[in-house]
């Protein structure tokens, strides 16, 4: 009874060992294949299944070129021999393929293609000139997508894995931890397709390309960077919703190159390429372009900031060259005071054969930071009628379109000189400027607002031909210097009485005396200053002028003379730097020039009248 008990386990023992001789050992897919089961040992030569993750499957001629594992397999590699032909390997879910190793080599020069579930460890690889069509793959550690293309796919990259130079064509793709897009190229809504992709906790996309298309589609980013990577968003050609690429939390778009595309189905609002910021994402240096539509009556593409900030991208936002009312690419930056301009450097373009331009939109409670804001052709931008409080910019230039909120617009925090030839108008209700900084901001053409001009600091300079460069409304240099030669509408006061200085000063920055014409009163209190400078050589004699009407010249105002002389000025040579237009004599008089007294320029004698010209101007004479 004992020696059979010992038979029986020796057989026992036997049989697992053959069992395991079977399901183990790297092989070569047969010639003649009697079935297309990968799990079938006589399908293998030798006859062992190879499922350890040390094996090697080989595949080389065969007969049977559709192979369907049966079971979940282990594998090192996967090997096409030169010359293979092309085959389809598939896995039957829920059961997968797991790499290990080296992953899938193809040696074959033909396509291969693989259907399934399909997981890669370690540093294996995808492998070349191979396509996943469906299924569900994964990717650890560092393991990669090689050069294989992938159709439809779920697809999931964890730890240090890498897209590589693979290419991807819709599907479900998510980037965990600190994976990479790599070299990838990514198409999501290929003709009748869709997908979407998403970033979670820190990869990269590396210097991948992305192309989003179609209604719906979405790119979203929780985390992470789009570090160099280049992302086209466009708008799709039905009727039903947006391409969007979401970027939010602590995502950063870095230095990559982002563009949203206008919709081309006409009539639909919602057909357009659209990229947002939210949740104190950052575009950190990125270069984003918004483009219109091509399409009379779709939409153009749109960028959006919302509780987020532009850092020190560059935004350009382009006009349209098609008509519709929506036409335009739209810069919009919404929320709370958490939305900011920041740094950016933005550009809106004018539109052309009747398309609108360009517009760049700050809602309630946005800021504008420190950006520089550039308005070209016919390209706009607006402050919301219903904004909170007063809007800030770095610099304005140009030859667009401001539309001012009920609140004024502050120019100069980047410290720039800009020159801004558009028009500034009031929206609903009545706008204002307000000029900051220590750069000068040129005002060359006629503006509307109604609101007035503040000078806090820095230089404002006007030098329109026509209309007022400062609205209708009354202008203050509570600090900082007002000039140039052109028209102001409205009163100007110089100084506050607090003692902080403010200029009056037509020619400061200019190569050349200037007039200055104010059509109405003209007050210099007495922590003010008049720059008054002339120059005289042989071809005659050019000084600086301001036309006011009705002077008030308070107690403690100064004046500062200042002449180039390259010859004698000659005697009884009137210059006229206070022309009062006011049927009313000039009242007061410069701390530092009463009426009647000599100054001395360059060797020249100079006397005061404050009733010279017409009677009530203020004259220098040349006396001997």
């Amino acid at each position: 009874m004992k020696s059979l008990i010992v038979s029986c386990a020796m057989v026992l023992t036997l049989s697992f060992d053959a069992l395991h001789a079977v399901y183990a050992g790297s092989a070569t897919w047969s010639l003649n294949a009697t079935t297309g089961d990968w799990n079938t040992a006589t399908n293998w030569t030798p006859p062992t299944v190879p499922n350890a993750t040390i094996d090697t499957a080989t595949f080389d001629a065969s007969n049977t070129t559709s192979v369907l594992t049966s079971a979940h397999v282990d594998l090192a590699s996967l090997v096409f021999t030169a010359g293979a032909p092309s085959y389809t390997i598939a896995t039957d879910p829920p059961r997968t393929l797991t790499f290990w190793d080296e992953g899938v080599r193809n040696d074959s020069g033909v396509q291969q293609t693989f259907t399934g579930g399909f997981s890669f460890n370690g540093d294996s690889s995808a492998g070349d000139d191979v396509t996943y069509d469906g299924g569900s793959i994964s990717f650890h550690g560092n393991a990669s997508a090689g050069g294989a293309s992938f159709r439809r796919a779920g697809i999931d990259f964890f730890d240090t894995a890498s897209a590589d130079h693979g290419v991807f064509t819709d599907g479900g793709i998510d980037f965990h931890n600190n994976s990479t897009a790599a070299n990838g190229t990514f198409t999501l809504g290929q003709g009748s397709g869709g997908g979407r992709i998403t970033f979670f906790d820190t990869p990269s996309a590396g210097n991948a390309t992305f192309t989003i298309s179609s209604n719906g589609i979405a790119f979203d980013m929780f985390g992470g960077t789009l570090s160099n990577a280049t992302v086209t968003v466009n708008g799709p050609s039905d009727l039903f919703s947006d391409a969007v690429l979401r970027i939010q939390f602590s995502a950063t778009a870095d230095h990559a190159t982002l563009v949203a595309n206008g919709g081309v189905a006409a009539g639909g609002l919602n057909t357009k390429g659209v990229i947002t910021f939210g949740f104190g994402a950052t575009a950190a240096e990125a270069t984003l372009v918004v483009n219109p539509t091509t399409v009379a009556g779709a939409s153009g593409g749109n960028l959006g900031f919302g509780s987020a900030n532009a850092g020190d991208s560059n935004i350009t936002v382009n006009g349209a060259a098609v008509t519709g009312d929506t036409a335009e690419g739209v810069l919009t930056f919404a929320g709370g005071q958490a939305t900011t301009a920041a740094n950016a450097t933005i550009v809106a373009t004018g539109g052309s054969n009747g398309g609108k331009g360009g517009l760049v939109q700050f809602l309630p409670n946005a800021k504008g930071g420190t950006c520089r804001l550039e308005l070209l052709g016919n390209s706009q931008l607006d402050m919301a009628a219903d904004r909170h409080d007063d809007l800030t910019i770095g610099s304005l230039e140009g030859e667009g379109t401001v539309t001012l909120g009920g609140h004024a617009l502050i120019i100069g925090s980047n410290n720039l000189s800009t020159i801004f030839s558009g028009l500034i108008q009031d929206g609903i209700a009545p706008g204002a400027i307000t000029e900051i900084g220590t750069g000068t901001l040129t005002l060359s053409a006629a503006n509307s607002y109604t609101g007035g001009t503040t000078i806090s600091s820095g230089i404002l300079f006007v030098s329109n031909l026509n209309g007022s460069g400062t609205g209708t409304g009354a202008v203050s240099v509570n600090a900082g210097t007002l000039g140039g030669s052109g028209i102001i509408a409205g009163a100007v006061t110089v100084g506050t009485n607090t003692g902080v200085q403010a200029f009056l000063a037509p020619s400061k920055g200019a190569k050349k005396p200037a007039t200055l014409i104010i059509q109405g009163a003209l007050t210099l209190n007495d922590d003010s200053t008049y720059t008054y400078t002339f120059k005289k050589n042989r071809n005659g004699t050019k000084a600086d002028q301001v036309i006011a009407n009705g002077v008030t010249i308070n107690s403690g105002a100064m004046i500062a003379l200042s002449g180039h002389t390259s010859v004698a000025l000659r005697q009884g040579l009137v210059l006229t730097l206070i022309s009062n237009t006011s049927a009313n004599p000039i009242s007061g008089t410069f701390s530092n020039l009463p009426d009647g007294g000599i100054v001395t320029i360059n060797g020249n004698n100079l006397q005061a009248s404050y009733e010279g010209g017409d009677g009530n101007d203020l004259t220098l004479t040349v006396v001997p």
